[in-house]
């Protein structure tokens, strides 16, 4: 398994790294003014970074086997929870520009927080109106990105 992952990661990593170099091309931009390729630089550096823990990971994971210490076991995959994730995306687009972007992604990070792994709900409720907030704030406030207000105008 291991070896899977360092050869998945390794591929990430030249992605993300390309991704990053091409996007310099078509122009970073300023912090004030973000420039077409500043989105795809970042999640390029991100993909990368991400990629490269996992390797370093897995290579580590592979060196203790070799010791004879035995890899932890892996979780199995919960289906129901990642076919259940996927619905509610889907449901989630398809409410988007009806509901608008505060009440549809309310209700999304609610049934992720509350439905995918429970928790109580004031932690449910208080998450969910803190990440669109923090969400709104960031790309409407800051960056000016206009989102759909659905029928309640919100």
């Amino acid at each position: 398994m291991a070896r899977n992952d360092q050869i998945s990661s390794a591929v990430l990593i030249m992605l993300g790294l390309s991704i990053s170099y091409l996007s310099i091309e078509i122009g970073l931009g300023n912090i004030r003014h973000p420039g077409p390729g500043s989105f795809p630089f970042c999640s390029g550096i991100l993909l990368s970074s991400i990629s490269l823990a996992i390797f370093i990971v897995a290579t580590m994971r592979k060196i203790l086997s070799k010791k004879g210490k035995e890899e932890p076991p892996r979780s199995a995959i919960r289906w129901r929870n990642v076919l259940s994730i996927l619905l509610a995306l889907a449901i989630y687009a398809w409410i988007f520009e009806k509901l608008g972007f505060s009440i549809s992604s309310f209700l999304l990070m609610f049934f992720l927080f509350k439905g995918i792994e429970p928790q109580k709900l004031w932690v449910a409720l208080v998450a969910s109106l803190l990440t669109v907030f923090i969400s709104y704030s960031l790309f409407s406030l800051w960056l000016g990105i206009q989102f759909p207000t659905g029928i309640l105008g919100i």
